[in-house]
Order: C-alpha cells, then sequence, then structure tokens
C-alpha cells in the first residue's frame, strides 16, 4: 500500500531495467521524481513514450497520496506515441515527509488475435532533504 499509516511493515526497492534490455520497448521519463526540501515546485511531468510497433491501454494501479491524480490522456497509447502526464502535489503534501515513500504505479496492457501482454510499470517518488 502507498499509505503509510496502514502499512504494518514496508521495504522501498527500486530496480532498473538496463537501458540495453530490447524487449522492454517503453521509456519513461523521470524514472524516478524526487521532491527537493525547500523547493516550491508544486507540480511534476511525467513523459512515457511507446517505442514498440504495439498500441497499448495504460491502467492506473496505486497513486501516491501526495499526489492530487493522473490522467493518461485519450487510450490507446499508440505506437511510436509521447504523451507528458502532469502530476500536482496535494495541498500540505511536504508536511509529511513519509508520504512520499512510495510509487507512481501503471499497467500497458494489449490484447488482440496476436498479442495478449501485461507490463507493469513503477515510478517511485522520494523526498530529498
Amino acid at each position: 500500500s502507498n499509505d503509510p499509516v496502514d502499512s504494518l511493515f514496508k521495504v522501498n526497492v527500486t530496480n532498473y531495467l538496463d537501458r540495453n534490455y530490447k524487449k522492454i520497448k517503453f521509456t519513461i521519463d523521470p524514472e524516478i521524481i524526487v521532491y527537493n526540501q525547500g523547493e516550491n515546485i508544486q507540480e511534476f511531468k511525467l513523459t512515457l513514450r511507446n517505442d514498440s510497433e504495439v498500441n497499448y491501454l495504460l491502467e492506473l494501479i496505486e497513486l501516491p497520496g501526495v499526489i492530487k491524480g493522473l490522467d493518461f490522456g485519450k487510450q490507446p497509447f499508440n505506437s511510436r506515441e509521447e504523451i507528458t502526464v502532469d502530476l500536482e502535489l496535494k495541498p500540505g503534501a511536504t508536511n509529511d515527509k513519509n508520504r512520499f515513500k512510495a510509487s507512481i504505479t501503471f499497467e500497458a496492457y494489449a490484447q488482440s488475435e496476436d498479442l495478449a501482454e501485461v507490463i507493469r510499470f513503477s515510478v517511485p517518488i522520494r523526498y530529498r532533504e
């Protein structure tokens, strides 16, 4: 769960995919969202690029409690398309840095006669003092 209040045990793990790994044809920028203490930044941008030959549908799985919402826009996420998602912090989000120990998690899935594929992505969000 992304809610630190209801978590009995929490482990934070960050995995990096080797950029030379060709099977996953997505680019996510940034790979980690970092909020630096003292910044007045309340908005972030997340850019997704579909470098594959497949059209995907995107589904939000989990969103950190510090983010207002997330809209992927029109679906499907077409082959060779790039989208930028605007993320906005909730008011007072920076008052509790522990709420930043979470990830934006979503899935890209494709279903056709030739292909049934689901790829899950997580983008960690962190608070840096």
